[in-house]
């Protein structure tokens, strides 16, 4: 994670130099390890940096080739260095140096604008051609890492944060009013997601590049994209102890490269199966780091809960040093008033109900750690359909479906307590009812009604933006995508706004701090291999990710693994968010004080902050 700037001026116009060294200074906190620019006539680079890998104590950005033909700045981690320097050597190009940046910008010279599909790795760059007067811009295959651009008639500005593009807004700083209506009603994710949060600011969706010229000549290009896998046989006839193996190898070496940092790299420990799976994963390397500095939040002991104890059994095992916040009393790493302080130092509609995360990656940063390995996306990395016993009478027969939906009543973690004749009226819903027909259901308005008004939004708007009517387009929709095959409902699930959404959030909290936020389990190579495994290494025994929580077991036994319930921590910071909340924020104004309370008050703040 590092800052990137860039302004490109289509008519000729000079930039001044002071543009881009004040986005850079916007985006300090994503650069403890300092900042540089190259201005040369309509274009001005910008790079702002933080050592996340041992090469980068050498980078010198931004970065120029072939008597200063070409400039690059670079933000990100190259994972396939080994095979892009075979490239290289076999097209007889020898790089100057070994840093992420110099290689991908030797191998920029020979493959232009294919070159993004030829690297592997959590990135965004962008490169200046002084001969064609081109801008390059392109985004990783998951979105990794952000970049944000305004566009108009007269300049493209790019940046690693949208705050650093507000001043360059020409009609200043408007909420995107879609993307509020999504905080409060996240069903409703119909709009357009390269719009970022404010008005004008878009960002480059995952998998993309973009290429500009004078005259404003754009071309936008999808380069790459998750399609519908098929299922891997040799997969669906091993053993299981042979399929969690091959599982191992594939997240492990996901893991080893996102190890790649200055030091020891910190691990949000959760307490769930994902985090859990990435530490095991930690565990089990024989690579540059044998420890890590484990971030949770945990309950007191006397009222200890399923996820604090898993969080305990895990450090037992691990013997990794530990930094904690204890809650409900605060004590530990971090009190009550240094987490609300948190909160409302940066207010926002998404960063502000992921408290913790925040919070988490502010011990890191404490610690002197500049990386920190999560697991946000594991949800959707184990995707499985909740009526996945469907497909269990399809292949094994209506008595082990049923045997089935008995373990899922006791262990699946959204169906617990669910008989069987409640799963079967639902999947008789799903599959066996004509969509028009649930279309015409009369409930189906009151209920969107119901849930509109529910949102807080304002009645107004709620008119302007028909909310009533995309909330049942949004149910419609919903029962389409249920009556897709797994592995087209995988794919769905992984395309934007899927995993990048997690990503989105989780940049912007470990940016305000200095840390660099990794996580394996949105590796591509993690992520294809879980779309090519059958079903039932997702979903079986009545239990969700299941291929994951066999691998975690091989580590820290059947307590942590074989869990189902969940805790809910992170409610806790939130409720001392709100009790540290000014006056203004707890006035009786309609909304309640529950977590879509705070949420709403967040973006209401939020708002109010943005300059005119």
């Amino acid at each position: 994670m590092s800052a990137l700037a860039a302004i490109f001026h289509f008519d000729g116009r000079p930039v001044v130099p002071t543009a881009i060294e004040d986005m850079l200074e916007r985006m300090a906190s994503r650069a403890p390890d300092g900042a540089s620019s190259w201005v040369e006539g309509n274009v001005g680079l910008g790079h702002g940096l933080l050592i996340n890998t041992p090469e980068a104590r050498h980078e010198r950005q931004p970065l120029a080739v072939l008597d200063g033909r070409w400039h690059m700045v670079w933000d990100g981690r190259l994972d396939n260095r080994d095979e892009v320097r075979h490239e290289l050597h076999l097209q007889g190009v020898t790089p100057r140096d070994d840093t992420d940046p110099e290689l991908v910008l030797q191998l920029f010279l020979l493959y232009g604008e294919t070159t993004p599909q030829r690297l592997l790795g959590d990135f965004a760059f962008v490169v200046h051609d002084r001969s064609e007067q081109t801008l390059f811009c392109a985004r990783d295959h998951v979105g990794a890492r952000p970049l944000h651009y305004v566009l108009t008639e007269h300049f493209i500005a790019i940046a690693s944060t949208d705050d650093a593009l507000i001043p360059l807004l020409p009609d200043g700083a408007r909420p995107n009013v879609d993307r509020l209506i999504y905080a409060a009603l996240p069903l409703l994710d119909d709009f357009d997601w390269s719009e970022g949060w404010i008005d004008g600011i878009k960002t480059l969706l995952p998998g993309r590049f973009m290429k500009l010229g004078v005259g404003r000549r754009l071309r936008r290009q999808q380069y790459w994209a998750f399609t519908v896998q098929p299922e891997d046989r040799t997969l669906a006839t091993a053993r299981p102890d042979d399929a969690v193996a091959a599982f191992a190898a594939v997240l492990e070496r996901a893991t080893r490269d996102r190890l790649r940092a200055p030091g020891a790299a910190a691990m949000l420990l959760s307490g769930g199966i994902d985090s859990a799976c990435v530490a095991a994963s930690i565990h089990r390397q024989r690579g540059p780091v044998s420890s890590a500095l484990a971030c949770s939040v945990i309950s007191d002991p006397e009222i200890d809960c399923i996820e604090s104890a898993a969080i305990r059994s895990m450090l037992a095992t691990l013997g990794w040093p530990a930094a904690q916040i204890q809650v409900p009393s605060f004590t530990g790493a971090m009190n009550e008033a240094e987490v609300a302080a948190l909160a409302w130092q940066r207010p926002h509609p998404v960063d502000n109900s992921i408290l913790l995360v925040h919070a988490l990656a502010s011990l890191a940063a404490r610690a002197g750690q500049r990386v920190l390995l999560h697991g946000v996306s594991g949800d959707l990395a184990f995707y499985g359909p909740d009526d996945h016993y469907l497909h269990v009478a399809r292949q094994h027969g209506w008595r082990a479906a049923f045997t089935e939906m008995r373990l899922m009543r006791e262990r699946h973690v959204y169906q617990l307590g669910r008989g069987v004749a409640s799963l079967l009226t639902r999947a008789l819903w799903t599959h066996a009812v004509p969509l028009p027909v649930k279309r015409l259901r009369p409930i189906r308005w009151r209920s969107a009604r119901a849930l509109a008004t529910a949102s807080g939004l304002d009645p107004k708007l709620l008119r302007e933006r028909h909310i009533v009517e995309r909330i049942r387009h949004a149910w419609a929709e919903a029962d389409r995508f249920a009556r897709l095959t797994p592995a087209e409902q995988h794919a769905v699930v992984l395309r934007p706004p899927g995993i990048v959404r997690g990503f989105e959030g989780y940049d912007r909290v470990g940016g305000r701090v200095g840390v660099e936020m990794r996580d394996p389990l949105a590796d591509v190579r993690v992520l294809e291999w879980l779309q090519r495994a059958p079903l039932a290494l997702r979903s079986a025994e009545g239990r969700t990710k299941w291929v994951g929580r066999e691998y975690v077991r091989c580590v820290f036994g059947d307590t942590v693994a074989w869990r189902s319930d969940k805790s809910h921590l992170g409610w806790q910071l939130v409720a001392a968010a709100l009790h540290h909340a000014d006056e203004s924020m707890t006035q009786d104004d309609g909304i309640d004080m529950t977590e879509r309370g705070y949420e709403q008050r967040v973006a209401l703040r939020w708002r109010q902050s943005l300059p005119s």
